[in-house]
Protein backbone atom coordinates (compact mmCIF):
# COMPACT_ATOMS: atom_id res chain seq x y z
CA UNK A 1 0.00 0.00 0.00
CA UNK A 2 1.44 3.35 -1.05
CA UNK A 3 0.80 6.43 1.14
CA UNK A 4 1.74 10.05 0.41
CA UNK A 5 1.75 12.58 3.26
CA UNK A 6 1.63 16.07 1.77
CA UNK A 7 1.37 19.72 2.65
CA UNK A 8 1.01 23.07 0.90
CA UNK A 9 3.43 25.39 2.70
CA UNK A 10 2.87 29.13 2.60
CA UNK A 11 6.38 29.85 1.27
CA UNK A 12 9.19 27.92 -0.38
CA UNK A 13 11.53 28.57 2.56
CA UNK A 14 9.07 26.99 5.00
CA UNK A 15 9.11 23.33 5.98
CA UNK A 16 6.32 21.28 7.56
CA UNK A 17 7.18 19.57 10.84
CA UNK A 18 3.86 17.71 11.17
CA UNK A 19 4.24 15.60 8.03
CA UNK A 20 7.81 14.76 9.04
CA UNK A 21 6.63 13.40 12.39
CA UNK A 22 3.91 11.39 10.66
CA UNK A 23 6.28 9.92 8.11
CA UNK A 24 8.79 9.03 10.82
CA UNK A 25 6.14 7.39 13.04
CA UNK A 26 4.64 5.35 10.20
CA UNK A 27 7.91 4.35 8.56
CA UNK A 28 8.75 0.65 8.47
CA UNK A 29 5.20 -0.68 8.70
CA UNK A 30 5.09 -3.99 6.85
CA UNK A 31 3.56 -3.71 3.41
CA UNK A 32 3.09 0.06 3.71
CA UNK A 33 5.29 2.51 1.80
CA UNK A 34 5.12 6.07 3.17
CA UNK A 35 6.62 9.15 1.54
CA UNK A 36 6.39 12.92 1.95
CA UNK A 37 5.49 15.55 -0.64
CA UNK A 38 5.90 19.26 0.08
CA UNK A 39 4.49 21.97 -2.16
CA UNK A 40 3.67 25.66 -1.72
CA UNK A 41 0.41 27.54 -2.17
CA UNK A 42 2.10 29.64 -4.86
CA UNK A 43 2.81 26.66 -7.11
CA UNK A 44 0.69 25.96 -10.15
CA UNK A 45 -2.14 23.68 -8.99
CA UNK A 46 -1.97 21.61 -12.17
CA UNK A 47 1.66 20.81 -11.46
CA UNK A 48 0.78 19.73 -7.92
CA UNK A 49 -2.09 17.61 -9.25
CA UNK A 50 0.20 15.98 -11.81
CA UNK A 51 2.83 15.34 -9.14
CA UNK A 52 0.34 13.57 -6.89
CA UNK A 53 -1.17 11.64 -9.79
CA UNK A 54 2.26 10.37 -10.89
CA UNK A 55 2.97 9.01 -7.41
CA UNK A 56 0.14 6.50 -7.93
CA UNK A 57 -0.71 6.44 -4.21
CA UNK A 58 -3.49 4.45 -2.58
CA UNK A 59 -3.94 7.09 0.13
CA UNK A 60 -3.05 10.79 -0.04
CA UNK A 61 -2.91 12.67 3.28
CA UNK A 62 -2.82 16.46 3.58
CA UNK A 63 -1.94 18.68 6.55
CA UNK A 64 -4.49 21.52 6.62
CA UNK A 65 -4.20 25.09 7.92
CA UNK A 66 -6.04 28.36 7.33
CA UNK A 67 -3.55 29.38 4.64
CA UNK A 68 -3.89 26.20 2.55
CA UNK A 69 -7.31 24.63 3.20
CA UNK A 70 -9.07 26.09 0.16
CA UNK A 71 -6.26 25.15 -2.24
CA UNK A 72 -5.98 21.71 -0.63
CA UNK A 73 -9.68 20.94 -1.10
CA UNK A 74 -9.51 22.08 -4.73
CA UNK A 75 -6.51 19.84 -5.42
CA UNK A 76 -7.84 16.71 -3.72
CA UNK A 77 -11.22 17.25 -5.38
CA UNK A 78 -9.59 17.19 -8.79
CA UNK A 79 -7.33 14.29 -7.80
CA UNK A 80 -10.41 12.18 -7.03
CA UNK A 81 -11.77 12.98 -10.49
CA UNK A 82 -8.68 11.76 -12.33
CA UNK A 83 -7.83 8.97 -9.87
CA UNK A 84 -11.18 7.78 -8.43
CA UNK A 85 -9.56 4.93 -6.54
CA UNK A 86 -7.36 7.12 -4.36
CA UNK A 87 -8.46 7.73 -0.77
CA UNK A 88 -8.07 11.21 0.72
CA UNK A 89 -7.27 11.79 4.40
CA UNK A 90 -7.01 15.24 5.95
CA UNK A 91 -5.57 16.36 9.27
CA UNK A 92 -4.39 19.52 10.97
CA UNK A 93 -6.02 22.38 12.89
CA UNK A 94 -8.27 23.57 10.07
CA UNK A 95 -10.24 20.29 9.98
CA UNK A 96 -9.76 18.93 13.51
CA UNK A 97 -12.59 20.77 15.22
CA UNK A 98 -15.40 20.25 12.71
CA UNK A 99 -14.56 17.00 10.88
CA UNK A 100 -18.17 15.99 10.36
CA UNK A 101 -19.05 19.34 8.79
CA UNK A 102 -16.01 19.21 6.49
CA UNK A 103 -16.81 15.70 5.27
CA UNK A 104 -20.50 16.41 4.81
CA UNK A 105 -19.57 19.41 2.66
CA UNK A 106 -16.73 17.75 0.73
CA UNK A 107 -17.50 14.38 -0.82
CA UNK A 108 -13.87 14.08 -1.96
CA UNK A 109 -12.67 13.65 1.65
CA UNK A 110 -12.75 10.06 2.91
CA UNK A 111 -11.12 10.40 6.34
CA UNK A 112 -10.14 13.09 8.83
CA UNK A 113 -7.67 12.78 11.70
CA UNK A 114 -8.40 15.21 14.54
CA UNK A 115 -5.83 16.44 17.02
CA UNK A 116 -2.46 14.80 17.55
CA UNK A 117 -2.10 12.57 14.52
CA UNK A 118 0.81 10.18 15.00
CA UNK A 119 -0.97 7.36 16.84
CA UNK A 120 -4.21 7.79 14.91
CA UNK A 121 -2.61 7.66 11.46
CA UNK A 122 -0.44 4.66 12.33
CA UNK A 123 -3.39 2.69 13.68
CA UNK A 124 -5.52 3.72 10.69
CA UNK A 125 -2.94 2.53 8.15
CA UNK A 126 -2.48 -0.81 9.89
CA UNK A 127 -6.22 -1.45 10.09
CA UNK A 128 -7.13 -0.35 6.59
CA UNK A 129 -4.33 -2.44 5.10
CA UNK A 130 -5.78 -5.51 6.81
CA UNK A 131 -9.39 -4.58 6.02
CA UNK A 132 -10.30 -4.17 9.71
CA UNK A 133 -13.09 -2.07 11.23
CA UNK A 134 -12.23 1.60 11.77
CA UNK A 135 -14.78 2.41 14.45
CA UNK A 136 -12.37 1.87 17.33
CA UNK A 137 -9.72 4.32 16.18
CA UNK A 138 -9.75 7.36 18.45
CA UNK A 139 -9.46 10.71 16.67
CA UNK A 140 -10.72 9.39 13.31
CA UNK A 141 -13.76 10.46 11.29
CA UNK A 142 -14.69 8.27 8.31
CA UNK A 143 -17.52 7.21 6.01
CA UNK A 144 -19.54 4.03 6.42
CA UNK A 145 -22.40 3.16 4.08
CA UNK A 146 -22.64 6.77 2.97
CA UNK A 147 -22.83 8.11 6.53
CA UNK A 148 -20.15 10.15 8.30
CA UNK A 149 -18.97 8.48 11.51
CA UNK A 150 -17.00 10.47 14.07
CA UNK A 151 -15.12 8.37 16.63
CA UNK A 152 -14.29 9.54 20.14
CA UNK A 153 -11.43 12.00 20.58
CA UNK A 154 -7.92 10.76 21.19
CA UNK A 155 -6.21 11.78 24.39
CA UNK A 156 -2.82 13.48 24.01
CA UNK A 157 0.18 11.14 24.19
CA UNK A 158 1.56 10.82 27.71
CA UNK A 159 5.13 10.62 26.41
CA UNK A 160 6.16 12.59 23.34
CA UNK A 161 9.36 10.60 23.02
CA UNK A 162 7.57 7.59 21.53
CA UNK A 163 7.63 9.63 18.32
CA UNK A 164 11.02 9.27 16.65
CA UNK A 165 13.04 12.29 15.62
CA UNK A 166 12.57 13.28 11.98
CA UNK A 167 15.97 14.98 12.07
CA UNK A 168 18.46 12.68 13.81
CA UNK A 169 19.98 10.43 11.16
CA UNK A 170 18.13 12.23 8.38
CA UNK A 171 19.40 14.19 5.40
CA UNK A 172 19.84 17.85 6.25
CA UNK A 173 20.73 19.10 2.77
CA UNK A 174 17.01 19.50 1.98
CA UNK A 175 16.92 22.36 4.52
CA UNK A 176 19.57 24.46 2.82
CA UNK A 177 18.39 28.09 2.82
CA UNK A 178 15.10 27.06 4.45
CA UNK A 179 13.56 27.55 7.87
CA UNK A 180 13.50 24.44 10.04
CA UNK A 181 10.44 24.27 12.30
CA UNK A 182 11.07 22.54 15.60
CA UNK A 183 9.31 21.84 18.88
CA UNK A 184 10.69 20.97 22.29
CA UNK A 185 7.22 20.93 23.88
CA UNK A 186 3.52 20.75 23.06
CA UNK A 187 0.74 22.67 24.74
CA UNK A 188 0.59 26.06 26.42
CA UNK A 189 0.32 27.15 30.08
CA UNK A 190 -2.06 29.97 29.14
CA UNK A 191 -5.69 29.91 28.03
CA UNK A 192 -6.06 32.79 25.58
CA UNK A 193 -9.62 32.63 24.26
CA UNK A 194 -8.72 33.46 20.65
CA UNK A 195 -6.15 30.64 20.41
CA UNK A 196 -6.70 26.94 19.71
CA UNK A 197 -3.89 26.06 22.11
CA UNK A 198 -6.23 26.99 24.97
CA UNK A 199 -8.23 23.81 24.36
CA UNK A 200 -5.44 21.51 25.53
CA UNK A 201 -4.51 21.93 29.17
CA UNK A 202 -0.92 21.77 30.34
CA UNK A 203 2.45 21.46 28.65
CA UNK A 204 4.28 18.26 27.66
CA UNK A 205 8.01 18.23 27.03
CA UNK A 206 10.34 16.19 24.88
CA UNK A 207 13.28 14.68 26.73
CA UNK A 208 15.96 17.34 27.19
CA UNK A 209 18.69 14.98 25.99
CA UNK A 210 16.84 14.36 22.74
CA UNK A 211 16.29 18.10 22.30
CA UNK A 212 20.01 18.78 22.62
CA UNK A 213 20.89 16.03 20.16
CA UNK A 214 18.46 17.42 17.58
CA UNK A 215 19.70 20.97 18.04
CA UNK A 216 23.28 19.77 17.61
CA UNK A 217 22.24 18.28 14.26
CA UNK A 218 20.99 21.70 13.14
CA UNK A 219 24.14 23.43 14.35
CA UNK A 220 26.45 20.92 12.68
CA UNK A 221 24.51 21.26 9.42
CA UNK A 222 24.77 25.06 9.49
CA UNK A 223 21.00 25.59 9.20
CA UNK A 224 20.21 29.26 8.63
CA UNK A 225 17.23 29.51 11.00
CA UNK A 226 15.50 27.16 13.42
CA UNK A 227 12.05 28.33 14.47
CA UNK A 228 10.70 26.82 17.68
CA UNK A 229 6.93 26.36 17.48
CA UNK A 230 6.58 25.86 21.25
CA UNK A 231 3.61 28.03 22.18
CA UNK A 232 5.51 29.44 25.18
CA UNK A 233 9.18 28.48 25.09
CA UNK A 234 9.85 29.70 28.64
CA UNK A 235 6.87 27.90 30.23
CA UNK A 236 9.59 26.13 32.24
CA UNK A 237 12.23 28.79 32.82
CA UNK A 238 14.99 26.49 34.07
CA UNK A 239 14.56 24.14 31.12
CA UNK A 240 14.52 27.06 28.69
CA UNK A 241 17.74 28.41 30.20
CA UNK A 242 19.36 24.99 29.87
CA UNK A 243 18.50 24.85 26.16
CA UNK A 244 19.70 28.41 25.53
CA UNK A 245 23.01 27.79 27.30
CA UNK A 246 23.50 24.64 25.23
CA UNK A 247 22.98 26.67 22.06
CA UNK A 248 25.45 29.31 23.23
CA UNK A 249 28.07 26.67 24.08
CA UNK A 250 27.68 25.04 20.65
CA UNK A 251 27.14 28.22 18.63
CA UNK A 252 28.43 27.92 15.06
CA UNK A 253 28.35 31.67 14.49
CA UNK A 254 25.69 31.34 11.79
CA UNK A 255 22.47 29.63 12.89
CA UNK A 256 19.66 31.75 14.35
CA UNK A 257 17.03 30.39 16.75
CA UNK A 258 13.55 31.93 17.05
CA UNK A 259 11.32 31.51 20.12
CA UNK A 260 7.86 32.62 21.25
CA UNK A 261 8.12 33.74 24.87
CA UNK A 262 6.01 35.24 27.62
CA UNK A 263 8.05 38.32 28.52
CA UNK A 264 6.43 38.88 31.90
CA UNK A 265 7.65 35.46 33.10
CA UNK A 266 11.25 35.88 31.90
CA UNK A 267 13.36 35.59 35.05
CA UNK A 268 16.76 37.13 35.73
CA UNK A 269 18.62 34.04 34.51
CA UNK A 270 16.93 34.12 31.10
CA UNK A 271 17.29 37.88 30.94
CA UNK A 272 21.02 37.55 31.56
CA UNK A 273 21.32 35.02 28.74
CA UNK A 274 19.50 37.25 26.27
CA UNK A 275 21.75 40.18 27.25
CA UNK A 276 25.01 38.29 26.72
CA UNK A 277 24.37 35.91 23.79
CA UNK A 278 26.05 36.44 20.44
CA UNK A 279 24.21 39.06 18.45
CA UNK A 280 21.98 37.23 15.99
CA UNK A 281 21.97 33.89 17.80
CA UNK A 282 18.48 34.36 19.26
CA UNK A 283 15.34 36.23 18.31
CA UNK A 284 12.18 36.29 20.39
CA UNK A 285 8.53 36.96 19.65
CA UNK A 286 6.43 38.45 22.43
CA UNK A 287 2.65 38.40 22.21
CA UNK A 288 1.30 41.43 24.08
CA UNK A 289 -1.92 41.79 22.03
CA UNK A 290 -3.47 44.63 24.07
CA UNK A 291 -2.95 46.92 27.05
CA UNK A 292 -6.69 47.26 27.73
CA UNK A 293 -7.41 45.59 31.08
CA UNK A 294 -11.02 44.72 30.15
CA UNK A 295 -9.80 43.14 26.91
CA UNK A 296 -7.10 41.11 28.65
CA UNK A 297 -9.58 39.90 31.25
CA UNK A 298 -12.12 38.85 28.61
CA UNK A 299 -9.59 36.89 26.55
CA UNK A 300 -8.14 35.21 29.63
CA UNK A 301 -4.72 36.75 29.28
CA UNK A 302 -3.02 37.85 32.47
CA UNK A 303 0.20 39.80 32.06
CA UNK A 304 2.30 42.29 33.97
CA UNK A 305 3.02 45.09 31.52
CA UNK A 306 5.50 46.80 33.81
CA UNK A 307 7.56 43.61 33.84
CA UNK A 308 7.21 43.30 30.06
CA UNK A 309 8.40 46.89 29.69
CA UNK A 310 11.41 46.25 31.92
CA UNK A 311 12.39 43.04 30.11
CA UNK A 312 11.97 44.36 26.56
CA UNK A 313 13.80 47.59 27.38
CA UNK A 314 16.76 45.78 28.96
CA UNK A 315 17.08 43.35 26.07
CA UNK A 316 16.80 46.20 23.55
CA UNK A 317 19.47 48.17 25.37
CA UNK A 318 21.85 45.19 25.21
CA UNK A 319 21.24 45.00 21.45
CA UNK A 320 21.96 41.29 21.05
CA UNK A 321 18.50 39.76 20.54
CA UNK A 322 16.00 40.78 17.84
CA UNK A 323 12.61 41.36 19.52
CA UNK A 324 9.29 41.03 17.73
CA UNK A 325 6.19 42.24 19.63
CA UNK A 326 2.60 41.55 18.62
CA UNK A 327 -0.68 43.46 18.87
CA UNK A 328 -4.10 42.18 17.77
CA UNK A 329 -6.82 44.53 16.52
CA UNK A 330 -10.45 43.47 16.87
CA UNK A 331 -10.34 41.94 20.35
CA UNK A 332 -13.32 42.32 22.73
CA UNK A 333 -13.65 45.75 24.41
CA UNK A 334 -10.83 47.23 22.28
CA UNK A 335 -12.14 50.36 20.57
CA UNK A 336 -10.19 52.42 18.04
CA UNK A 337 -9.12 54.86 20.75
CA UNK A 338 -8.24 52.03 23.10
CA UNK A 339 -6.15 50.45 20.38
CA UNK A 340 -4.37 53.77 19.89
CA UNK A 341 -3.23 53.59 23.52
CA UNK A 342 -2.17 49.95 23.18
CA UNK A 343 -0.22 50.77 20.01
CA UNK A 344 1.68 53.68 21.53
CA UNK A 345 2.42 51.79 24.73
CA UNK A 346 3.88 48.84 22.84
CA UNK A 347 5.64 51.00 20.23
CA UNK A 348 7.45 52.87 22.99
CA UNK A 349 9.05 49.64 24.19
CA UNK A 350 11.64 49.99 21.44
CA UNK A 351 11.38 46.45 20.04
CA UNK A 352 12.83 45.74 16.60
CA UNK A 353 9.52 44.78 15.00
CA UNK A 354 5.92 45.63 15.89
CA UNK A 355 3.40 43.36 14.21
CA UNK A 356 -0.11 44.70 13.96
CA UNK A 357 -2.31 41.66 13.44
CA UNK A 358 -6.08 41.30 13.10
CA UNK A 359 -8.20 38.87 15.08
CA UNK A 360 -9.05 35.62 13.35
CA UNK A 361 -12.08 33.72 14.60
CA UNK A 362 -10.41 30.32 14.40
CA UNK A 363 -12.50 27.17 14.42
CA UNK A 364 -12.25 25.54 17.81
CA UNK A 365 -11.09 28.64 19.69
CA UNK A 366 -13.35 29.53 22.67
CA UNK A 367 -13.98 33.06 21.38
CA UNK A 368 -15.45 31.58 18.18
CA UNK A 369 -18.30 29.88 19.99
CA UNK A 370 -21.73 31.17 19.06
CA UNK A 371 -22.45 32.71 22.46
CA UNK A 372 -19.26 34.77 22.42
CA UNK A 373 -19.74 35.83 18.81
CA UNK A 374 -23.21 37.07 19.70
CA UNK A 375 -22.15 38.74 22.95
CA UNK A 376 -19.50 40.85 21.24
CA UNK A 377 -21.33 41.36 17.95
CA UNK A 378 -18.65 39.77 15.82
CA UNK A 379 -18.96 39.94 12.05
CA UNK A 380 -16.14 38.12 10.26
CA UNK A 381 -15.12 36.64 6.93
CA UNK A 382 -16.82 33.33 6.16
CA UNK A 383 -13.73 31.91 4.46
CA UNK A 384 -10.19 31.43 5.76
CA UNK A 385 -8.56 33.17 7.53
CA UNK A 386 -11.92 34.10 9.20
CA UNK A 387 -10.70 37.62 9.96
CA UNK A 388 -12.85 40.04 11.94
CA UNK A 389 -14.74 42.68 9.94
CA UNK A 390 -16.33 44.53 12.85
CA UNK A 391 -17.70 44.05 16.36
CA UNK A 392 -19.50 46.03 19.05
CA UNK A 393 -16.37 48.06 19.83
CA UNK A 394 -14.74 48.84 16.50
CA UNK A 395 -16.33 49.45 13.10
CA UNK A 396 -15.37 48.08 9.71
CA UNK A 397 -14.21 51.55 8.65
CA UNK A 398 -11.94 51.82 11.67
CA UNK A 399 -10.45 48.37 11.06
CA UNK A 400 -9.90 49.35 7.43
CA UNK A 401 -7.96 52.40 8.65
CA UNK A 402 -5.86 50.13 10.85
CA UNK A 403 -5.17 47.95 7.81
CA UNK A 404 -3.75 50.98 6.03
CA UNK A 405 -1.73 51.93 9.09
CA UNK A 406 -0.39 48.38 9.26
CA UNK A 407 0.84 48.59 5.67
CA UNK A 408 2.82 51.76 6.35
CA UNK A 409 4.09 50.35 9.64
CA UNK A 410 5.64 47.48 7.67
CA UNK A 411 7.02 49.74 4.93
CA UNK A 412 8.40 52.52 7.08
CA UNK A 413 9.15 51.04 10.49
CA UNK A 414 9.54 47.28 10.45
CA UNK A 415 11.62 47.41 7.27
CA UNK A 416 14.30 49.42 9.14
CA UNK A 417 14.83 51.48 6.00
CA UNK A 418 13.66 54.73 7.66
CA UNK A 419 14.88 54.28 11.24
CA UNK A 420 16.33 57.74 11.77
CA UNK A 421 13.79 59.67 9.69
CA UNK A 422 10.71 58.16 11.32
CA UNK A 423 12.22 58.33 14.81
CA UNK A 424 12.99 62.02 14.34
CA UNK A 425 9.55 62.81 12.96
CA UNK A 426 7.70 60.90 15.69
CA UNK A 427 9.76 62.41 18.51
CA UNK A 428 9.93 66.02 17.39
CA UNK A 429 6.90 66.59 15.19
CA UNK A 430 4.40 64.25 16.85
CA UNK A 431 5.51 64.48 20.49
CA UNK A 432 6.21 60.72 20.60
CA UNK A 433 2.68 59.86 19.43
CA UNK A 434 3.65 57.18 16.91
CA UNK A 435 0.06 56.17 16.24
CA UNK A 436 -0.89 59.72 15.26
CA UNK A 437 2.00 59.87 12.79
CA UNK A 438 1.06 56.60 11.09
CA UNK A 439 -2.64 57.53 11.20
CA UNK A 440 -2.08 60.88 9.47
CA UNK A 441 0.41 59.46 6.99
CA UNK A 442 -2.01 56.63 6.15
CA UNK A 443 -4.79 59.18 5.60
CA UNK A 444 -2.47 61.10 3.27
CA UNK A 445 -1.74 57.93 1.28
CA UNK A 446 -5.45 57.06 1.18
CA UNK A 447 -6.64 60.39 -0.23
CA UNK A 448 -3.66 60.63 -2.60
CA UNK A 449 -4.43 57.19 -4.05
CA UNK A 450 -0.98 55.84 -3.19
CA UNK A 451 -2.29 52.51 -1.90
CA UNK A 452 -3.60 51.69 -5.36
CA UNK A 453 -0.31 51.97 -7.25
CA UNK A 454 3.15 50.44 -7.02
CA UNK A 455 6.18 52.41 -5.87
CA UNK A 456 9.92 52.16 -6.37
CA UNK A 457 12.36 52.17 -3.45
CA UNK A 458 13.26 55.81 -4.07
CA UNK A 459 9.60 56.78 -4.25
CA UNK A 460 8.95 55.78 -0.63
CA UNK A 461 11.52 58.37 0.48
CA UNK A 462 10.03 61.02 -1.76
CA UNK A 463 6.50 60.39 -0.47
CA UNK A 464 7.55 60.79 3.15
CA UNK A 465 9.29 64.08 2.36
CA UNK A 466 6.25 65.17 0.33
CA UNK A 467 3.96 64.39 3.29
CA UNK A 468 6.13 66.42 5.68
CA UNK A 469 6.11 69.31 3.22
CA UNK A 470 2.31 69.19 2.93
CA UNK A 471 2.05 69.25 6.73
CA UNK A 472 4.08 72.47 6.73
CA UNK A 473 6.78 71.17 9.06
CA UNK A 474 9.52 73.77 9.48
CA UNK A 475 12.29 71.18 9.87
CA UNK A 476 12.06 70.04 6.25
CA UNK A 477 15.80 70.51 5.63
CA UNK A 478 16.63 68.33 8.62
CA UNK A 479 14.16 65.64 7.52
CA UNK A 480 15.76 65.64 4.07
CA UNK A 481 19.17 65.09 5.70
CA UNK A 482 17.80 62.25 7.81
CA UNK A 483 16.22 60.61 4.78
CA UNK A 484 19.52 60.75 2.93
CA UNK A 485 21.28 59.23 5.94
CA UNK A 486 18.74 56.36 6.05
CA UNK A 487 19.09 55.85 2.30
CA UNK A 488 22.86 55.49 2.56
CA UNK A 489 22.58 53.07 5.48
CA UNK A 490 20.97 50.53 3.14
CA UNK A 491 24.09 49.91 1.07
CA UNK A 492 26.65 51.43 -1.24
CA UNK A 493 25.13 53.40 -4.08
CA UNK A 494 26.37 55.54 -6.94
CA UNK A 495 23.17 57.56 -7.09
CA UNK A 496 21.19 59.55 -4.56
CA UNK A 497 17.80 60.83 -5.79
CA UNK A 498 17.82 64.55 -6.59
CA UNK A 499 15.04 65.40 -4.12
CA UNK A 500 17.26 64.49 -1.16
CA UNK A 501 20.77 64.81 -2.61
CA UNK A 502 23.22 66.93 -0.65
CA UNK A 503 25.54 69.56 -1.99
CA UNK A 504 28.84 68.35 -3.39
CA UNK A 505 31.93 70.25 -4.45
CA UNK A 506 35.30 69.51 -5.97
CA UNK A 507 36.94 70.49 -2.68
CA UNK A 508 34.90 67.90 -0.76
CA UNK A 509 35.65 65.19 -3.31
CA UNK A 510 39.36 65.91 -3.00
CA UNK A 511 39.07 65.92 0.80
CA UNK A 512 37.33 62.53 0.68
CA UNK A 513 39.98 60.98 -1.57
CA UNK A 514 42.74 62.33 0.66
CA UNK A 515 41.07 60.83 3.72
CA UNK A 516 40.87 57.39 2.10
CA UNK A 517 44.60 57.57 1.31
CA UNK A 518 45.56 58.72 4.81
CA UNK A 519 45.98 55.44 6.69
CA UNK A 520 47.04 57.20 9.90
CA UNK A 521 43.72 59.04 10.06
CA UNK A 522 41.75 55.93 9.08
CA UNK A 523 43.48 53.91 11.78
CA UNK A 524 42.66 56.56 14.37
CA UNK A 525 39.06 56.92 13.18
CA UNK A 526 38.04 53.30 12.58
CA UNK A 527 38.66 50.58 15.21
CA UNK A 528 40.17 47.46 13.66
CA UNK A 529 41.28 49.16 10.46
CA UNK A 530 44.00 47.07 8.76
CA UNK A 531 46.86 49.04 7.24
CA UNK A 532 47.80 48.23 3.68
CA UNK A 533 44.23 47.44 2.63
CA UNK A 534 43.07 50.95 1.90
CA UNK A 535 42.27 50.19 -1.75
CA UNK A 536 39.89 47.31 -0.97
CA UNK A 537 38.59 49.28 1.99
CA UNK A 538 37.82 52.29 -0.21
CA UNK A 539 35.59 50.15 -2.42
CA UNK A 540 33.35 49.51 0.59
CA UNK A 541 33.09 53.14 1.69
CA UNK A 542 30.83 56.04 0.84
CA UNK A 543 31.60 59.49 2.26
CA UNK A 544 28.74 61.96 2.44
CA UNK A 545 28.62 65.56 3.61
CA UNK A 546 25.76 66.73 5.82
CA UNK A 547 24.87 70.33 6.59
CA UNK A 548 24.05 69.65 10.23
CA UNK A 549 25.31 67.70 13.22
CA UNK A 550 24.00 64.39 11.85
CA UNK A 551 25.79 62.42 14.57
CA UNK A 552 23.91 64.24 17.33
CA UNK A 553 20.63 63.91 15.45
CA UNK A 554 20.97 60.15 14.97
CA UNK A 555 22.12 59.50 18.51
CA UNK A 556 19.69 61.69 20.42
CA UNK A 557 17.00 62.59 17.85
CA UNK A 558 17.28 66.16 19.20
CA UNK A 559 14.97 68.67 17.58
CA UNK A 560 17.77 71.23 17.48
CA UNK A 561 19.95 70.63 14.44
CA UNK A 562 23.19 72.56 14.84
CA UNK A 563 24.50 74.26 11.71
CA UNK A 564 27.62 72.20 11.88
CA UNK A 565 28.93 70.62 8.70
CA UNK A 566 29.85 67.00 9.15
CA UNK A 567 31.07 64.12 6.99
CA UNK A 568 29.84 60.58 7.54
CA UNK A 569 31.84 57.55 6.45
CA UNK A 570 29.50 54.68 5.63
CA UNK A 571 31.59 51.51 5.83
CA UNK A 572 29.67 48.65 4.23
CA UNK A 573 30.34 45.02 5.18
CA UNK A 574 31.95 42.50 2.88
CA UNK A 575 29.49 40.31 0.96
CA UNK A 576 27.86 37.54 3.01
CA UNK A 577 29.72 38.58 6.17
CA UNK A 578 26.46 38.93 8.09
CA UNK A 579 27.71 42.18 9.62
CA UNK A 580 25.98 45.55 9.73
CA UNK A 581 27.21 48.75 8.15
CA UNK A 582 29.31 51.00 10.36
CA UNK A 583 29.20 54.80 10.32
CA UNK A 584 31.94 57.17 11.48
CA UNK A 585 31.79 60.96 11.67
CA UNK A 586 34.27 63.74 10.97
CA UNK A 587 33.56 67.41 11.73
CA UNK A 588 34.22 69.71 8.78
CA UNK A 589 33.96 73.04 10.63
Amino acid sequence: MRVVIASLNSKYIHTNLAIRYLEEFCRGLEGIEVEMAEYTINMDKDRILRGLFDRNADIVCFSCYIWNIEATLEIVGNLKKVAPGVKVLLGGPEVSFNPRQVMEGCSCVDYIVSGEGELTLREFLLRIKCGLDLSGIEGLTFRRSGEVVQNSARRPMESLDIVGSPYIGGRMDEFKDKIVYYESSRGCPFSCQYCMSSIERGVRYFDIGRVKRELKVFLDAGIKQVKFIDRTFNSNGKRAAQILRFLMENDNGHTNFHFEVAAHTIDEELLGIFKTARKGLFQIEIGIQSLNSDTLREIGRGQNFERIKSVVTEIARAGRVHQHVDLIAGLPHESFESFRESFNGVFDLGADHLQLGFLKLLRGAPISREAKLSEHGYVYRANPPYEVLQNNYISFGQLARLKEIEELLELYWNSHKFNQSCSYIIKNLYADDAFKFFEEYAEYWHYSGYYEIGHSKDCFYRLLLEFCSCKGFEQLDVIREMLRYDYLCLGKTSHIPDFMAGETSEDFREWSLALLRDEDRLEALIPGYVRGEHKSFARRVHIERFECDIKALTEAKNSIALKKRQAALFVYPQAKSGKDSEIYFVNLD
